[in-house]
């Protein structure tokens, strides 16, 4: 499963043919007040969710999912005065198979509340994260120590706090580079860097290579 957040992008290289379901949410729908479907709990669940790796499905859910699709398929074929609400309650539905964790059916409440923190992490790292890189920042806006936002991170995602914040910073990084003809310094200067040497070094501590080797690759991939 990949979930991808308006405006970033996840290319997919994969070893033959490609089967399965796409759902492709608009900035409008993910931004209303629809009562159906909560959208930020529920999306950034699945950005929980994308860190755990792939998540395996017994046949009869698979096949309980594919009828869910079949639904959703058909509301948005189908003009109807309440599709939105339809929609929203189907989509709630099909994320509800999906755990919050491999292989765990009850949430503590203890982890609801990690939950409930670490969602707040992550829509202030999408709003912060071109100015502030810096994990007591974040801490500071939770009103929680540094040490504890990271144990948070740590126990709901599996990754650090500081990891969350650097993935943020390079996914633009990357996306600038696949997408515009910007050059590394402005995209640096973009994402809040100091200076091009600052960047680069950044860049390539995170990904193990270049930033115009990156770019390179992708460009030879492409053609």
């Amino acid at each position: 499963m990949f979930f991808v957040l308006p405006g970033q992008f996840h290319r997919i290289d994969a070893e033959g043919e490609l089967v399965g379901k796409k759902i492709i949410f608009s900035a409008e729908y993910l931004g209303t007040s629809n009562r159906s479907f909560n959208a930020t709990c529920t999306l950034n669940n699945l950005a929980i969710l994308g860190n755990s790796g792939i998540i395996r499905l017994e046949k009869d859910i698979s096949e309980e999912l594919d009828q869910i699709f079949e639904g959703i398929s058909w509301e948005i074929n189908n003009s109807c005065n309440n599709k939105n609400e339809m929609l929203g309650g189907m989509l709630t539905l099909l994320l509800s198979y999906l755990p919050n964790r491999e292989g765990e059916n009850h949430v503590s409440h203890s982890l609801k509340n990690a939950e409930t923190v670490f969602n707040k992490f992550i829509s202030i790292i999408n709003e912060n994260f071109r100015t502030e890189k810096q994990l007591h920042f974040y801490a500071s806006q939770l009103a929680i120590s540094s040490n504890y936002l990271s144990e948070i991170a740590k126990k709901v995602s599996g990754f650090s706090a500081r990891y969350h914040i650097q993935q943020r910073v390079l996914l633009e990084a990357k996306r600038k580079a696949f997408m515009t003809d910007m050059r590394a310094k402005e995209i640096g200067f973009e994402l809040g860097f100091e200076n091009p040497y600052t960047f680069s070094k950044y860049f390539k501590c995170l990904t193990g290579t270049s930033f115009s080797d990156f770019r390179r690759k992708q460009i030879d991939h492409n053609e």
